[in-house]
């Protein structure tokens, strides 16, 4: 990367994840997480034979269907923890300062696995306000098309939506150094069983 700001680079995407498998099948130390890493080395190694500089802008998570159970308070750790386990054993393969943030949406299939609620989406969302510059939540999924078929995955045109969603928030960090926050109330106050926000 000569310089992101002047859109002189090359850019390089890899897939390690693995469907329907919770945190605990993708965290460091599982052979998901192992190919990630892998893969890093093998890109570092292929900009090194170029005599190109590598930099890890960052990774993206598309997750927490499999997680719908947690615990208050207990995916948000998860998210931390993934995105500190990238952050360190990344740098240790490129070299570079520059945080390794992630990027990840707001699940909205609850429903269609039998929940009438999840903690996920709120952790997901407390994990990126409690730390910024680390984790960006990208925006929520509720307002997406879902398979007719079993409700959890979104429909081929709504990935799609969903990847230039997270195409214009990873520009606007990573290029345009810019913050992200999605919409949110600034305020959510209840009265009796009204909830203005």
């Amino acid at each position: 990367i000569t310089s992101l700001n002047s859109n002189n680079f090359q850019s390089v995407v890899s897939v390690h994840g693995q469907g329907g498998t919770g945190y605990n099948g993708l965290k460091k130390g599982t052979v998901p997480y192992s190919n990630g890493i892998t893969q890093a080395n093998s890109v570092k190694s292929c900009s090194d034979s170029m005599s190109r500089t590598d930099k890890v802008v960052g990774v993206t998570v598309i997750h927490g269907e499999a997680d719908a159970g947690a615990a208050s308070g207990v995916y948000k750790g998860y998210l931390v923890q993934w995105q500190n386990d990238y952050d360190t054993d990344v740098k240790a393969i490129t070299g570079q300062t520059e945080n390794i943030p992630m990027f990840t949406d707001q699940m909205g299939s609850f429903t269609a696995l039998s929940r009438t609620t999840s903690n996920v989406p709120i952790d997901q969302l407390a994990a990126a306000e409690e730390n910024p510059g680390k984790i960006y939540l990208v925006g929520p999924k509720y307002f997406l098309t879902y398979s007719p078929d079993d409700g959890v995955h979104l429909t081929n045109t709504s990935y799609r939506w969903l990847g230039e969603y997270y195409g214009k928030v990873i520009k606007k960090v990573v290029v345009d150094g810019e913050s992200w926050k999605p919409l949110s109330p600034k305020e959510i106050v209840r009265k009796g069983n009204i909830v203005y926000a």
